[in-house]
């Protein structure tokens, strides 16, 4: 998966074998965001303001999941490619 972002936009392609598949976009508010790197650090996300309604959200849209055994939530690969993008966009992530 390929994720660029534009603004608040977020515009991922699905790659098959290096070919596009389906181009997927979707906006992500600030709160979105800091979920995001919530999760990636695993910060305590209701020690920032996060609900765990919030939580179920982002991860009903498939950015992050849920270990119930753990409690603890990951990034799905949707979630990684999205701040990935976002990072380098921001100048601060991998090239």
């Amino acid at each position: 998966m390929r994720c660029e972002v534009n603004t608040l936009v977020i515009t991922c392609v699905l790659m098959s074998r290096g070919r596009p598949m389906e181009k997927l976009t979707t906006t992500l508010s600030a709160h979105d965001r800091v979920i995001l790197f919530c999760v990636a650090t695993a910060t305590d996300y209701a020690a920032v303001g996060i609900t765990a309604h919030a939580m179920q959200s982002m991860a009903i849209r498939g950015f992050i999941a849920h270990d119930r055994e753990s409690g603890a939530y990951t990034l799905t690969d949707s979630g990684h490619a999205t701040l990935t993008a976002i990072l380098e966009q921001a100048g601060i992530g991998r090239k």
